[in-house]
Parts: C-alpha cells; structure tokens; sequence
C-alpha cells in the first residue's frame, strides 16, 4: 500500500470492468419487455435483422470486393432504405418520438402505418430492382 503525503494509507482503485453485469442487461430487458408493446418489439427485431444484413453485406464487399458494383450498392441501399422505412413505421407505432402529426390530430390507426409502410417499401424494392437490372 502506498501513502500520500498526509499518511493516510490508500487502496489501490477497484478494476474497471469494460463490460457491463448480467444483472444490468436483465434489468434492462425486463424494463424494455415491459414498457414496449409486441407489435413495436416485432418492428425492433425487424430493425436489428435489417441492420445485421447491412453491416454484413458492407463487411462482405470490404472483404471480397465490389465487382458487380451496382449488385452490391442495391443490396447496401436496400437494407439502409428498409432500416429508414422500420424506424419510420416503428416511431408511428409507438406514437412517440415528437412525430408531427397532420392537422393536429391524434395521428393515424396502426393499420394505416403498416400500409403505408407495406406501399413505401414496394417502391423502395422496385427502385432497388430498377437499379441492379
């Protein structure tokens, strides 16, 4: 043990550990369970399958390369465009998030965001189609 100039003895720090207690995520999922409905944590899995294939598909074309380079931008931009179009639909479902709403109302069924979502997406996919050839 050392001492500092008043002679006090100090202990060393306790070690920092870069990862955090299992008894921290525990407590966050079952917070997250309980505060999120199942059709908004059916959009968040959604959000985290989309967000996997992108890091993949860049991963993919860092490692191997980009020949079909129109190939590889489609798929990049397919997974970013559904990620963008999820985290709309998501922040409409959960009625959050400072979204305006038009007129002031009290904003649009869950129905009509799905749709809306079903219908941006088919654009999304037909531009990507459009796009690869």
């Amino acid at each position: 043990m050392s001492s500092s100039r008043s002679g006090v003895a100090r202990s060393p720090p306790p070690p920092v550990s870069s990862a955090p207690s299992t008894s921290t995520l525990s407590q966050l999922y079952a917070a997250y369970s309980a505060a999120t409905p199942p059709g908004v944590a059916a959009v968040d899995a959604y959000l985290a399958y989309v967000l996997v294939t992108g890091v993949i598909t860049f991963a993919y074309a860092a490692a191997v390369g980009t020949f079909p380079f129109n190939a590889f931008l489609g798929a990049f931009l397919s997974a970013v465009g559904s990620f963008v179009l999820g985290v709309g639909l998501r922040m409409q479902l959960s009625g959050g998030g400072g979204v305006p709403t038009v007129g002031g109302g009290q904003g649009q069924s869950p129905v009509r965001a799905l749709a809306d979502w079903l219908v941006c997406h088919l654009v999304l996919h037909l531009a990507v189609l459009n796009f690869v050839g």
